[in-house]
């Protein structure tokens, strides 16, 4: 099941993989930035081809995130659309649907607020 899967950045591009507690698995939340944080990089979504991946922190609405607790999609300030898991495992922003694959389980060290309208 996706529940045993947890965001990994063996390469260039964010994916889940199975959850091993392996240095590529840990992340930092920085809340007052909604970012989500690895080795001093932030999450980032690239408009232009569809990527999730860890890229230099800048402010942009593509790099900060939020969760919905209700409904537990991730979105960021980019858009309405909520982050997705294709079937490789690589994570992309997609229309949402309400599917297993757009479900996701904050770490409970987290404190991510949703936005108000949430």
């Amino acid at each position: 099941s996706l529940s045993d899967y947890c965001l990994t950045t063996p390469n260039v591009y964010a994916k889940m993989q199975e959850c091993e507690n392996n240095d590529d698995q840990l992340y930092l939340y920085d809340e007052k930035n909604r970012y989500i944080k690895f080795e001093g990089n932030c999450l980032d979504h690239q408009f232009v081809a569809n990527h999730i991946y860890f890229h230099s922190c800048h402010g942009g609405p593509n790099q900060r995130w939020y969760y919905n607790k209700k409904t537990m999609e991730m979105k960021n300030l980019g858009g309405e659309r909520c982050l997705d898991i294709r079937g490789n495992k690589e994570l992309h922003m997609y229309d949402c649907h309400g599917g297993d694959n757009q479900k996701f389980q904050m770490p409970s060290t987290w404190t991510m607020s949703p936005l108000s309208s949430d």
